[in-house]
């Protein structure tokens, strides 16, 4: 038999907690929009993206999702993964403080 919380619509995360599928889909909302914004404002100049539609310009992230330090794996920084889970941790996280993150000062 299946796993209850998959028959139940549910999606189970890497923190061991559960986020019904409407809940998961604004998150993946949300970090489309910051990840979107940040491809404009903080690696790809105005210019460029003038005329680019947002899937042009999401391809501009990395594709490797992960990165290895010793025998230890991390989530790489700026990929959509990563976005979503900062999404995920904070609901209410603004762009200004995800770029603090990225680039401190």
């Amino acid at each position: 038999m299946k796993d209850e919380s998959t028959l139940l619509g549910r999606m189970v995360t890497a923190e061991n907690t559960t986020v019904n599928l409407k809940r998961a889909k604004q998150l993946r909302k949300k970090a489309r929009t910051l990840m979107v914004r940040f491809v404009r404002e903080k690696i790809l100049t105005p210019e460029t993206t003038a005329d680019k539609t947002d899937d042009e310009l999401l391809a501009a992230l990395p594709r490797r999702i992960h990165m290895r330090q010793g025998r230890r794996q991390y989530n790489a920084i700026a990929t959509r993964r990563w976005f979503i889970r900062k999404v995920k941790n904070n609901p209410e996280v603004e762009f200004d403080e995800i770029i603090a993150e990225i680039y401190p000062n």
